[in-house]
């Protein structure tokens, strides 16, 4: 496989969902951090709230890898999201200083996936990458595992919290932060940029009215 092979798409269709469902389900099953169902599907009461926005990658037309975006935007009242539930002592000095907040959460890649190691990630940052042009100045957070953290620090993330166990799943995490703005030159910094055009979901106006309103 080559990143020529890779893009994104948002998960606008019940189709495109399941995908992203049956993949979180088959990695962290496979990774020891959920129970076994007959469904085969993780899903959680996040994926219906308007303020949570799924995407999948495809390679060669094979969904491979998912990642979720939880927003949290004063107008119109979004204020809700996974990490805000572990680390709600936080909140209130974020949510004042920032009038959107970005958790990239649910990431991930179908057990058998390989080949690409870090770039899968990478591949999948595209999408808020997309997003953050759009959003204006915005607070990007991740929760993110001890063996994880050299990766988002890497990206310019920083750690705030002490780890704690992170809901419905069997593993600890720590809250990583990092500012985007449009303004700077997050392109330069991305690992993928010479794919990023490739890599940034397309969105429709009616998804960017949903996502932005």
């Amino acid at each position: 496989m080559d990143l020529d092979s890779l893009n994104n798409h948002y998960c606008s269709n019940p189709e495109l969902l399941n995908d992203a469902y049956a993949i979180r389900y088959q990695a962290y099953l496979q990774q020891g951090y959920i129970e076994a169902n007959t469904q085969q599907r993780l899903e959680d009461e996040f994926d219906s709230m308007p303020n949570n926005h799924t995407f999948v990658l495809k390679c060669n037309q094979r969904s491979i890898a998912s990642l979720r975006v939880s927003v949290i935007k004063q107008q119109p009242g979004w204020l809700d999201i996974p990490v805000k539930r572990l680390f709600p002592e936080v909140f209130t000095e974020l949510e004042n200083k920032y009038d959107t907040l970005m958790e990239l959460n649910r990431l991930t890649v179908l057990p058998e996936i390989t080949d690409f190691s870090a770039t899968v990630p990478l591949a999948l940052f595209a999408n808020p990458m997309h997003l953050t042009e759009l959003s204006g100045k915005t607070l990007v957070i991740c929760a993110a595992r001890k063996n994880h953290k050299r990766f988002y620090e890497r990206l310019g993330f920083r750690k705030i919290t002490d780890y704690k166990r992170y809901p419905t799943l069997k593993f600890d995490t720590a809250m990583f932060v990092s500012e985007w703005d449009p303004d700077k030159d997050r392109l330069g910094q991305y690992p993928l940029k010479a794919h990023y055009s490739q890599l940034k979901p397309v969105l429709s106006d009616t998804e960017l009215a949903q996502m932005f309103r």
